[in-house]
């Protein structure tokens, strides 16, 4: 577990997928929502129905 005051930023994972979608900042922001575009399409849902924290943990 990471201590509180390590964490630097709290993420809404009904909100973070959206974001990632109209604002790719990154590579690995721009694969996630790749992934997650092809999933929606696959299980014929929505996207919008999906969520991702974008939350990563580095030691």
């Amino acid at each position: 577990m990471v201590p509180r005051e390590q964490v630097e930023e709290y993420y809404l994972p009904e909100e973070r997928l959206l974001e990632i979608l109209t604002a790719r900042r990154d590579p690995l922001e721009e694969a996630a929502a790749e992934l997650a575009l092809k999933v929606a399409r696959r299980a014929q849902t929505r996207v919008e129905d999906q969520e991702l924290t974008g939350s990563l943990s580095l030691a």
